[in-house]
């Protein structure tokens, strides 16, 4: 952010020299350099307000879920967080899609962005069953950073379902209060270690690692 910052302060200087330069001399070359300068800054501009409101929805959502209390334990997953609660799991994938885009192009953006996440995880299952804990409740979520979310839930082409959420209903929709407790706060603590052991786990597939920036 400061590097882009910076950038936009070196073009508008920069820009404005030129502007000054054709002033005095008249030569059309320095005037166009000196809109391409604007038109740069403007794209920076862009790019740094993106920047801004990805995080600022990022660390909502990471309040959200450290707002769920004592009874749940975080653990870093990639593209997200898993959060380990009493009744299951969830697995949170931030996405940070706009909000904004033709229809076709946004159904196959969301199309890989489930994708991604039922890899991540299937994963995550693979590594309980392998430990004998196949058994625990494990839901799938697509955190929209910058997009609303207009469904509560869909059902994927394989049939798996995924929830779509926003930053500020995370920890409404993974409260767990009023739900039966599966897991006891010891059986939690175990499942967050085996989940935070990066060496016990699994190959993720490179297209489920990468994390979306757009």
């Amino acid at each position: 952010m400061t590097g882009n910052l910076v950038l936009l302060g070196l073009l508008a200087f920069v820009s404005g020299s030129l502007f000054r330069a054709y002033a005095l001399s008249g030569l059309p070359i320095l005037r166009m350099f000196g809109t391409m300068g604007i038109a740069l800054a403007g794209i920076v501009g862009a790019m740094s307000l993106t920047q801004v409101q990805v995080e600022t929805a990022r660390a909502e959502a990471r309040r959200q879920l450290q707002a769920l209390g004592p009874r749940f334990r975080l653990v870093p997953a990639p593209g997200g967080y898993v959060a380990v609660g009493p009744a299951g799991l969830t697995y949170c994938r931030f996405d940070a899609m706009p909000n904004y885009g033709r229809q076709a192009a946004v159904r196959r953006r969301m199309a890989r962005s489930e994708a991604a996440a039922l890899t991540v995880a299937d994963e995550l299952r693979a590594r309980l069953s392998a430990v004998g804990e196949g058994d625990v409740p494990l839901q799938t979520a697509l955190v929209l950073l910058r997009r609303r979310a207009e469904t509560a839930q869909t059902q994927t082409s394989s049939g798996s379902a995924v929830l779509y959420l926003n930053p500020d209903s995370l920890r409404q929709t993974l409260d767990q209060t009023h739900q039966p407790e599966l897991l006891d706060a010891q059986r939690r603590q175990r499942l967050a270690h085996l989940l935070a052991d990066r060496d016990a786990a699994p190959t993720i597939t490179r297209e489920a690692a990468v994390r979306a920036t757009h």
